[in-house]
């Protein structure tokens, strides 16, 4: 084998060499890239938990506040019952009295 060819075949080496360096940074990239897309990904996910958590509190807090109504009319209607039980039983007291 002459120098030059040695050379060549040096050269050639070195070639393949850049080429598997220049294709492991593109990988390398790639992998970046489809990093990055997981992230962000990601992030989307975790802001749409956030939305969703802010959603899910605002139907909590209607949830509350609907049950707070509830007991409320429920202890008015309660109260007006008791006011007409205690009304009839009034006006049953004063028929007695009058006869």
């Amino acid at each position: 084998m002459g120098v030059g060819n040695r050379r060549n075949h040096q050269m050639g080496v070195g070639n393949q060499r850049n080429r598997q360096m220049e294709q492991d940074l593109i990988g390398v990239g790639h992998r970046n890239l489809e990093h990055q897309k997981v992230m962000n990904l990601m992030e989307q996910d975790l802001i749409g938990v956030g939305h969703r958590n802010r959603e899910y509190q605002k139907v909590m807090n209607l949830m509350e506040r609907v049950h707070q109504m509830n007991q409320r009319n429920l202890v008015l209607g309660l109260m007006v019952l008791v006011r007409k039980e205690l009304d009839q039983m009034a006006s049953h007291q004063m028929e007695h009295q009058l006869e």
